[in-house]
């Protein structure tokens, strides 16, 4: 299988976070080499799920494996720790009413915001953050709510502390959905937790072949050389025990995540002469 024989439309990979602007981007460089699993298997950031079902048809360990992200600005420090979060749309439900005459009933927008003040209360471990994103719900100033929303993020490194966190959001809406359920007489509220996405925490030792031509990659192009955590499409592999990284695709940025967010292309070749260069220095290691 050679390059040229790869469908086009796999060589790209759209950004998965909306306002993540074409920064997050993901390509395919595909790099001959005389070993088997790599002819099969290797590049720079193509289809990570692609290339564990190749391996897996040609009888290729995940030892022969790797994966790579350009995400972001600079040409500075490598990703090797993936940050895992999960996010979910909590909502509540009530009977509404009016809210002289029912004013005993359970208002769903009272309970999420006893919800989010507990949450922006709890007292996390290092690299843990909860972040509620967005809210909505009612009708009209004069009506108690009939539902209300809010979407929360929970992020971690290690994933013991996600599955903690997880484990205490579900705790703090049931609490606070029976605790002004049972203030009031007739219908309770019902709360509904949906997941909108899981990203799983890993990470990529630093003594791992693939980190260590990324950061002498990194030290020959003049950009500083450490090693750090972030949430990139690069947890995925990471979490399945597969070498995987993540490095900034040059130029500079900033206000990310804000519809501020802007992005100059200075010295932007630099991001990329670094890939090829990570791609060259690891098949000879």
């Amino acid at each position: 299988m050679t390059r040229a024989d790869w469908p086009r439309s796999w060589d790209w990979h759209e950004p998965s976070e909306p306002a993540a602007s074409a920064l997050s981007i993901r390509f395919g460089l595909w790099l001959p080499s005389a070993k088997k699993a790599r002819e099969t298997c290797a590049g720079f950031g193509t289809f990570f799920l692609l290339k564990v079902a190749l391996a897996r048809a040609a009888g290729i360990g995940r030892d022969h494996l790797f994966d790579g992200l350009l995400d972001g600005a600079g040409v500075g420090g490598v990703v090797t720790r993936g940050v895992g979060s999960l996010r979910y749309r909590i909502t509540l439900q009530g009977p509404g009413g009016h809210p002289w005459a029912d004013a005993a009933t359970p208002s769903p927008i009272h309970a999420l915001g006893h919800t989010v003040a507990r949450l922006s209360q709890l007292s996390l471990p290092a690299e843990c953050t909860v972040n509620v994103g967005r809210w909505g719900g009612g009708t009209s100033v004069n009506s108690i709510a009939t539902d209300a929303w809010v979407e929360v993020e929970l992020r971690a490194a290690e994933p013991t502390h996600l599955d903690s966190l997880d484990k205490q959001l579900h705790e703090i809406v049931r609490a606070e959905c029976a605790g002004l359920s049972g203030q009031g007489r007739g219908p309770k509220l019902v709360s509904s937790l949906a997941l909108l996405g899981s990203r799983p925490a890993g990470m990529t030792p630093d003594d791992s072949p693939l980190v260590q031509a990324a950061l002498d990659a990194t030290l020959a192009l003049g950009g500083r050389v450490d090693t750090g955590a972030s949430s990139t499409d690069a947890n995925g592999p990471m979490a399945r025990g597969i070498a995987a990284i993540t490095m900034g695709a040059g130029g500079q940025a900033g206000l990310a995540h804000t519809p501020s967010e802007w992005y100059h292309n200075a010295d932007g070749p630099t991001g990329i002469a670094r890939a090829l260069l990570t791609l060259l220095l690891f098949d000879r290691s």
